[in-house]
């Protein structure tokens, strides 16, 4: 009927329009036959070749609206070329808004895929899917002691190295408590011997020392 939706749209649908760009895929009562019959309906992706790629995600913008009991939207995402679809996700109903999934794609995976499956029924149940993306994320940054964790005091300053990988545009901030011989410093070691704030600038790898 004139009210059926199962398309790339431009126009909005009801309260939702486009998260980026100008269009999004759209579905309104779904189980009838102006959409293709009772069945649920189902939206693929074709598998994507990342190889080489490191620190991958997939992420989607989804919008739900009007959903009852028996209305559902999920998605199926696969780390291979096959045609099997095992792995089901239930997404939230009547969003209200379009929310954001993020899925990390596990280290030497060659292949992704992903399948929106809808279950919806109902004239005023409306669902979007917009802004389906592969991108790859910078890996956070990481600090550790180094000189083999060996700290050198004189005069009453304490002095040590530090070694910094995958800095970024944020700078790295920390504390530090020095307790004597080789403990592990407790809450009151903190109020008593934390040695303050130390900052790293932004962008800055390699041995970093600190006094």
């Amino acid at each position: 009927t004139g009210t059926d939706v199962w398309e790339s749209r431009t126009a909005a649908l009801s309260s939702i329009t486009a998260a980026t760009g100008t269009s999004f895929w759209g579905a309104v009562d779904l189980e009838n036959p102006g959409t293709g019959g009772t069945q649920p309906h189902t939206l693929d992706f074709d598998a994507i070749n990342i190889s080489g790629l490191s620190n991958v995600n997939v992420s989607f913008k989804y919008y739900t609206e009007g959903y009852d009991a028996t209305d559902s939207l999920g998605y199926y995402v696969e780390f291979d070329n096959n045609t099997t679809w095992t792995n089901y996700v239930l997404l939230n109903k009547n969003t209200a808004s379009w929310t954001t999934e993020n899925i990390p794609v596990p280290a030497n995976t060659q292949f992704v895929r992903i399948r929106f499956y809808f279950v919806q029924n109902g004239g005023s149940d409306y669902a979007a899917i917009d802004d389906v993306q592969i991108t790859t994320v910078a890996p956070p940054p990481s600090l550790v002691l180094s000189d083999a964790y060996t700290v050198a005091t004189e005069g009453g300053n304490i002095s040590f190295n530090v070694d910094v990988t995958n800095a970024n545009a944020t700078p790295i901030t920390f504390d530090l408590v020095a307790v004597n011989g080789f403990g592990t410093a407790t809450a009151a070691d903190y109020n008593t011997a934390h040695l303050g704030q130390i900052v790293i600038p932004a962008n800055t790898n390699g041995k970093q020392a600190i006094t």
